[in-house]
């Protein structure tokens, strides 16, 4: 983000500077200066959210979504990465999974996981179920 603020700045700057506009005058260079830095948070706010409600939902489909109650499914991020286990609730509507991770995970709901955080493994079809029975 930092590079990308820079670059922008200094395009703009030399573009200003080729036209004419900056005749030397670090006034106008530091009021650009400042204002990029704001525009460039919004603008990380914005870009994050519109990648994330597309690649998300891409990410997502690539990785077994839509899951059924029964799912093997590898855990991709968390302390539990790498762990093979099986939903046994879906929240679709949040797009979330809740893994069997033991009770303790059940009581305290530390067994929910984003769609994308999970995916689907090789040996299990889509939406098979525990075993082999649709939920």
């Amino acid at each position: 983000m930092v590079i990308g603020i820079f670059g922008a700045i200094g395009l703009l700057l030399f573009t200003l500077h080729e036209e004419g506009a900056l005749m030397g005058e670090w006034e106008v260079v530091g009021w650009i200066v400042l204002a990029a830095i704001p525009a460039a948070g919004i603008g990380y706010i914005f870009g994050a959210a519109f990648i994330w409600g597309i690649l998300g939902g891409i990410a997502a489909r690539i990785q077994g979504w839509p899951f059924a109650k029964g799912d093997e499914v590898v855990i991709l991020s968390g302390k539990d990465r790498g762990r093979v286990t099986r939903i046994y609730e879906v929240w679709e509507p949040r797009g979330q999974v809740r893994l069997e991770l033991g009770d303790k995970a059940r009581e305290t709901i530390t067994d929910v996981y984003c769609a994308v955080a999970v995916t689907r493994t090789k040996n299990t079809e889509h939406g098979s179920g525990l075993n082999g029975l649709q939920s």
